[in-house]
């Protein structure tokens, strides 16, 4: 709100519930207001692992962070937004050792010699269905060699969704962990959603999405993504 005064010409920062500023327009005075902190156990969790992850780089040797930042300069990142960057060394020191941690690896404190080749996944089909008895069952079907080989995929899902939706933020989606069974050219997930989502209706919308984790060096892949409806088992 604009702010006039015969008394006061100028005024700067806060006085009681009201901060005083000053625009083009003139001087002006608006709520204070309190940011918000998000303090759900998914995000303490990814705060504390951030702050972990920090303190190792701080106790890394000059050759191991030499290594590190040698090889950010090959190497190509992708944000929460989906767009591609250059990492500093310790970007790519935390990037590498969170998705370790997601398939339950410890950190890796020695730069992997190079970047890994990174395959696309192609998901041909992805299931999602309500098993009575025992909640949610994603099944993604692939090719018979990509799912022979890739023991590092994990799921991702958000939902249930509006429908008509058709973009999905990157908070909003849930980790289900590294796929438990494999059976033929399909990668199950089992019960896991259920302990975000409870047991949704059929016909509910979630999204999907996977990424491929290189566990030796903890560089992923390309993210799949795409929508899928609940069905009944």
């Amino acid at each position: 709100m604009k702010y006039t005064s015969a008394l006061i010409s100028d005024a700067r920062n806060k006085l009681g519930g009201d901060v005083f500023a000053r625009n083009r327009a003139g001087l002006y005075v608006r709520v204070k207001v309190q940011p918000a902190n998000p303090r759900t156990p998914a995000q303490q969790s990814n705060r504390a692992q951030f702050s972990s992850l920090t303190k190792a780089w701080r106790s890394l040797s000059s050759a191991q962070i030499l290594g590190w930042n040698t090889l950010a300069g090959s190497s190509t990142l992708v944000d929460t937004l989906g767009n591609s960057f250059a990492p500093s060394g310790i970007q790519l020191f935390i990037s590498c050792n969170r998705n370790r941690t997601l398939l339950g690896y410890g950190i890796l404190v020695v730069a992997p010699a190079q970047v890994p080749p990174m395959p696309a996944l192609v998901a041909y089909a992805v299931v999602l269905a309500v098993f009575v008895g025992s909640g949610l069952q994603l099944n993604y079907y692939s090719s018979a060699s990509q799912v022979s080989f890739m023991t590092g995929i994990v799921g991702y899902l958000a939902g249930p969704l509006s429908a008509g939706v058709s973009f999905v933020g990157g908070s909003l989606y849930r980790f289900m962990g590294e796929y438990g069974t494999i059976v033929s050219n399909r990668m199950l997930w089992v019960a896991g959603p259920t302990a975000y989502f409870g047991t949704p209706a059929a016909g509910s919308i979630f999204a999907w999405k996977f990424k491929y984790i290189d566990g030796a060096t903890g560089y992923a892949g390309p993210v799949t993504t795409g929508f899928v409806t609940v069905t009944p088992g």
